[in-house]
């Protein structure tokens, strides 16, 4: 059976045509997929951001509950309490110098002498409220080995309270 011209012409027009649209289609889907995928990508890279800028006070709680709890857990173990007590508060010691410097070097010239006074004196209070704590319990003499513990401990406690303090102020002040 021989197919006419104009028939021929006809079948290659659709074939052109239906090739043509799906072709068309593709490269607009193709197009949005494309635009699609990007607004993925910067969806994702805005919320890995967000979970990547951290708070100072945040970074400083993760930097040192692991320290803590080790350091703690051998306090509650008997063993070593006096040291693990000392090394406790020195961490936290350095914590507190740490963010005691940041937050010294975003206040103005005028503001730190007050500020470095501010903290000498706190310290030296809750320090003097430790002591008198530890004395007027039964048996307590400074200088003993369970006064020493507990006054280590307490000292880590300040130490931790006021860099705790400092970094949420630190946070603030680079808002």
């Amino acid at each position: 059976m021989k197919i006419n011209t104009i028939a021929k012409k006809g079948i290659v027009l659709m074939v052109l045509f239906a090739i043509i649209s799906c072709g068309g289609s593709k490269s607009s889907d193709n197009k949005s997929n494309e635009q699609e995928k990007k607004e993925v990508k910067a969806s994702q890279e805005e919320m890995s951001s967000k979970k990547e800028v951290k708070s100072y006070e945040e970074e400083l709680k993760e930097r040192m509950d692991p320290i803590e709890a080790k350091l703690n857990k051998t306090i509650e173990s008997g063993e070593n309490m006096l040291s693990a007590s000392f090394e406790l508060s020195e961490k936290w010691k350095e914590e507190y110098e740490k963010t005691y410097n940041l937050v010294l070097s975003k206040i103005s010239d005028s503001e730190k002498p007050k500020f470095e006074a501010e903290e000498q004196e706190w310290f030296k209070n809750e320090e003097e409220k430790i002591k008198k704590e530890l004395l007027s319990t039964d048996g307590m003499e400074e200088g003993a080995r369970d006064y020493e513990m507990l006054f280590a401990s307490g000292k880590a406690d300040l130490a931790k309270k006021r860099a705790m303090e400092l970094a949420k102020k630190y946070d603030e002040l680079n808002k």
